[in-house]
C-alpha cells in the first residue's frame, strides 16, 4: 500500500512538472497568412500589372508584413492573359502553395475560367477589376468583385450624360466583342431610359488603328459615347481631330492612365469619363496613400489607379482577417468579407452578400495638371452597388 501511495504521488509530481515545463515553453509559431496573385506577368496587359503587384506591397509595408501575429506572406503567379495558363496558376496556388486568398486576374475570359476551380476549394477570391456577373455566378459565394461590373463600371456615365450635361442624342461606339458591348450597354441603357436617342451605334473590330472608315460616315449627336480598348485611344484621337469633329465625348468608363493619355496628347483634355479611383479624392486616407506611392516610385506613379486597386484589395482582405481574428480558414475570411466595411483611398468599400463591390463612382474630367493627364473629378455617386441595375 505505502509503494503504491508513492508511487502515486510521484505521477502526479511528475504531471505537475510537464505541465510548468509546458506552460513554460515557448508557443509554436503560427503558419503564415499567404496571400496568391495571379496577374498576366507575360502576355496582354502585362506592362501594367506590375502597378497592381506594387499596391499590394506598398499595403503589406504599411502593416510591416504581419497582421494578429502571422507574418503574411505574398505568392506572384503569372497567367499569361491566357485561360488553360491560369487554371494551372490557380491549381498550383490553392493545392501547392494553399494560398488563404488569391487575388486577381484582370482578364475576364481568365477570371470566367478559373472561377469553377476556386468554387470547388471554396478559395476567397478578390477581383480588382471589372468583371462580369458570371463570375458571380460561377463561384461558391466566394467570388469579390472589388470594382464591379463592365455595365456598372459605365451605368453612371449614361445617367451623367443626360441629366447633367442635358444630352438629348448620343453617337455610340465600342469595339465589337463583349466587354465592349457591356460597357457600352452601360451607357446606353440608363440615357435611353430617361428619354435619350442613341442616333448611331458604331462597332470597329477589336484591335482597330484606322479609325477613318467609321468617322468618314459618323453623324452627327449631342455627344460621342465610345470605348475602345486604351491602346487604340491615341490614333482615335488624331483622326477624330483631323476629320474635324466637334462632338463631345464621353469614354464611358476610363480604364486609360497617364501614360497613354500622353500618347493621346491634348486632344483629349475636357473627355468625361466614369471611374472608381482619382489621385484628387479629397480625403486623408487618399492624400497618406499619394504620399506613400509617391515615395515608393519617386514620384506621382504613372498607372496610378491600378497602384491603387491592388493596395486597396489587400486592405479589404487584412480587414477581413481582423474581423476573423486571425483565422484565415476560407469559410471564415468570406463571412468577414461580406461584413467588411474599411476606409480606402477610393472611399468607404464594403461587399453585398453575393459578393459585389459597393463603393463610390466618380465622374471625371481629363484635365493637364503639371504636365499629367489626370482625372479631374466632376461628380461623384455615393456608395452605390458597382453593377446595372439590370444585372
Amino acid at each position: 500500500m505505502r509503494y503504491i501511495k508513492y508511487t502515486g504521488l510521484f505521477v502526479v509530481a511528475v504531471i505537475i512538472v510537464l505541465g510548468l515545463a509546458l506552460s513554460c515553453a515557448p508557443a509554436a509559431p503560427k503558419q503564415p497568412i499567404k496571400i496568391g496573385l495571379l496577374f498576366d506577368y507575360s502576355g496582354m496587359g502585362s506592362a501594367d500589372i506590375p502597378f497592381h503587384e506594387d499596391g499590394a506591397r506598398l499595403k503589406l509595408d504599411e502593416v510591416g508584413w504581419q497582421i494578429e501575429g502571422r507574418k503574411i506572406e505574398l505568392i506572384p503567379a503569372d497567367n499569361g492573359g491566357d485561360p488553360v495558363k491560369g487554371v494551372e496558376a490557380v491549381k498550383k496556388l490553392v493545392e501547392v502553395d494553399k494560398v488563404d486568398v488569391i487575388i486577381g486576374p484582370v482578364w475576364g475570359h481568365v477570371a470566367l475560367a478559373i472561377a469553377p476551380v476556386l468554387a470547388q476549394s471554396r478559395t476567397p477570391n478578390i477581383i480588382p477589376s471589372g468583371q462580369t456577373m458570371g463570375v458571380i455566378q460561377a463561384g461558391a459565394g466566394n467570388e469579390f468583385l472589388l470594382r464591379g461590373t463592365f455595365s456598372g463600371n459605365a451605368y453612371y456615365s449614361g445617367v451623367y450624360a443626360y441629366e447633367d450635361r442635358g444630352y438629348r442624342t448620343a453617337v455610340v461606339m465600342y469595339d465589337d466583342f463583349v466587354t465592349g458591348e457591356m460597357f457600352a450597354t452601360g451607357f446606353t441603357k440608363p440615357f435611353e431610359e430617361r428619354g435619350g436617342t442613341v442616333v448611331q451605334t458604331v462597332k470597329p473590330p477589336l484591335g482597330t488603328f484606322d479609325f477613318a472608315p467609321y468617322l468618314t460616315g459618323i453623324k452627327t449627336a449631342d455627344v460621342l459615347a465610345m470605348w475602345i480598348q486604351p491602346p487604340e485611344l491615341p490614333p482615335f484621337y488624331k483622326q477624330y481631330n483631323e476629320f474635324g469633329l466637334k462632338m463631345p465625348i464621353i469614354y464611358t468608363s476610363d480604364t486609360a492612365e497617364n501614360e497613354l493619355w500622353t500618347a493621346v496628347g491634348d486632344y483629349c483634355i475636357g473627355t468625361i469619363a466614369q471611374h472608381e479611383y482619382s489621385p484628387f479624392i479629397d480625403t486623408n486616407t487618399n492624400k497618406q496613400f499619394v504620399e506613400l506611392a509617391k515615395k515608393k516610385t519617386g514620384g506621382m506613379p504613372p498607372v496610378m489607379s491600378f497602384q491603387e486597386a491592388g493596395y486597396t484589395a489587400v486592405t479589404v482582405f487584412l480587414e477581413a482577417v481582423k474581423a476573423a481574428k486571425g483565422d484565415t480558414t476560407h469559410d471564415k475570411i468570406i463571412e468577414a468579407l461580406k461584413k467588411v466595411s474599411v476606409d480606402t483611398p477610393e472611399g468607404k468599400i464594403s461587399f453585398t452578400n453575393e459578393g459585389m463591390g459597393v463603393g463610390n463612382e466618380l465622374i471625371v474630367k481629363i484635365a493637364k495638371k503639371d504636365g499629367r493627364y489626370e482625372k479631374e473629378i466632376l461628380k461623384t455617386y455615393d456608395q452605390v452597388v458597382r453593377k446595372a441595375p439590370w444585372e
